[in-house]
């Protein structure tokens, strides 16, 4: 499929890494990394820039831990590809407005393997792999992937929870870092949902619908619109 057109890509650096710098390589990966996220932003406008903004709150949560290094490079890298299985996904279920049913949740959870099953023979790719797989893992599972694949869950609910998507308008910041933390211990890695508190916090930065407080009230505004498409300008596009 043409989606896949990046993977050779990658698997052309990966046999002949050894003729190019370390710092050329990295600009290769981040660029092929560029290609699957437009790849999956294709499909769906309501997560556009999601893998970027995710990669960028793994980030500063990463660095509110101590990650530095390779450490950070791979949570920033498994954030960017977290989302890849999605380009194989109908459209019309990644966007439907309303609730998905079970047979469609399943469908849909179906994106979690692909990832591995592209990426996973990939010796230099393990480590991202592994991150971007185990954010989908419960902390308190017993089974997630170290810490990287804790803060990459933590990033990606905080973001998908202040964004708009197809079934509901973001919601506050306020009830992201209410939500994150009644589920931390849980859903999620206490240590690594104060991290990224603390790294917003401390930048001063604001996300989400400041007054949407609760899901209700998000899946009714978005219902109360009649396409959310017609919002999106020239400049959106570009």
């Amino acid at each position: 499929r043409w989606f896949l057109l990046p993977l050779l890509v990658v698997l052309f650096l990966s046999g002949h890494q050894q003729f190019v710098s370390y710092a050329e390589l990295r600009n290769a990966y981040r660029a092929t990394l560029s290609g699957f996220v437009k790849a999956l932003e294709a499909k769906d406008f309501y997560t556009r820039g999601h893998s970027e903004r995710v990669a960028y709150f793994a980030t500063i949560a990463g660095e509110e831990l101590g990650l530095r290094g390779a450490k950070l490079e791979h949570l920033q890298f498994a954030a960017l590809l977290h989302d890849l299985g999605k380009t194989v996904v109908p459209k019309d279920l990644i966007q439907k407005k309303g609730r998905l049913t079970e047979d469609e949740w399943k469908i849909m959870r179906k994106h979690d393997d692909i990832l591995g099953e592209l990426l996973g023979p990939i010796d230099f790719l393990k480590p991202v792999v592994d991150a971007a797989e185990g954010h989908n893992l419960r902390f308190d599972s017993g089974a997630t992937q170290g810490i990287e694949a804790d803060v990459l869950a933590v990033a990606d609910a905080f973001d998908a929870i202040t964004s708009t998507r197809s079934y509901r308008v973001a919601l506050s910041q306020q009830y992201a870092f209410e939500e994150l933390r009644r589920n931390a211990g849980g859903q999620f890695n206490s240590k690594a949902v104060e991290a990224l508190i603390a790294a917003v916090e401390a930048r001063g930065e604001l996300y989400g619908s400041p007054d949407v407080h609760d899901e209700e009230t998000a899946r009714r505004l978005a219902e109360s619109k009649s396409d959310l498409r017609d919002e999106i300008t020239a400049e959106d596009l570009a």
